[in-house]
């Protein structure tokens, strides 16, 4: 049994470590953009009020190895959290992907100051959509609110149990397949990307009619420039509907992330 101020210490090295875990995997804040000092800054201020607001814990470390299923477990919550919102995240880069190889800028890639990897033009534009809409309705705020959540469910310490984490698991696998009137990942990938994909769609049919009707006429050159305005004007005259549905979709994580946590409660 530890003593009231190694407790106090290893209780606040255990909310300092699922912060991190949190901070490390959730979008915006795992962005390469953000300084690392930030990122420790803000996991050790969240850490001290968190540590205040706590009720003393007791702990029984019998060797080191359990000390690292303690800090194990809490890397574990700290990364479901962030991993439940990074899924409503990607599921806007993958629409944006979708797009982008059917308008024609499959081949057109840059390199993304996020991830420092090459990802396709459209998807970086609706990534950075998503960005602006997460950061103007406050809902990197309701991924800190989670983490704040997190210590008063599984307080620091708890264990849990591998079929707790099963049906964590499930309820995270729920959020790509879809689940009730809930839009899955693909299904909501789906959905952005459907005007643009089925105009471009159409586009490509007119092309195979034309060809048909006047071969002389290089269709293949002027179909590639089509598509690229087509594609372009789509997602210009589409946005404001796009960013109304990137919202409502950000706005079922908090309700994901709870019944997540309901599964993880000691």
């Amino acid at each position: 049994m530890l003593s009231t101020l190694e407790g106090r210490l290893l209780t606040f090295f255990l909310i300092f470590v699922r912060c991190i875990a949190l901070i490390a995997s959730a979008p915006i804040f795992n962005s390469r953009s953000v300084d690392r000092l930030i990122k420790g800054g803000l996991a050790l201020g969240i850490s001290l009020v968190v540590e205040a607001a706590l009720p003393a814990q007791q702990y029984t470390i019998v060797n080191y190895v359990s000390l690292v299923l303690l800090v194990f477990g809490e890397m574990l919550i700290g990364f479901m959290m962030g991993f439940t919102a990074q899924i409503f995240y990607q599921a806007v880069g993958l629409a944006g992907e979708v797009i982008g190889q059917q308008a024609g800028f499959a081949i057109a890639t840059a390199l993304d100051p996020a991830t420092e990897q090459d990802s396709a033009l459209m998807e970086q534009v609706l990534l950075m959509i998503t960005t602006l809409v997460i950061l103007v309705s406050n809902m990197h705020l309701a991924v800190l609110q989670i983490l704040a959540e997190t210590f008063r469910v599984v307080p620091p310490g708890s264990v849990v149990g591998l079929n707790d984490l099963g049906k964590a698991g499930e309820t995270i696998a729920a959020t790509m397949s879809g689940a009730g009137r809930v839009p899955g990942f693909f299904e909501f990938a789906v959905r952005l990307a459907a005007p643009s994909v089925i105009a471009l769609i159409a586009l490509n049919v007119a092309d195979g009619i034309m060809a048909k009707t006047s071969p002389q006429v290089n269709i293949m050159v002027i179909g590639f420039a089509l598509r690229l305005v087509c594609g372009l004007f789509i997602l210009i005259v589409t946005m404001p509907t796009i960013c109304l549905l990137i919202h409502d979709y950000l706005a079922l994580y908090p309700h994901w992330a709870r019944t997540v946590m309901s599964w993880l409660r000691a």
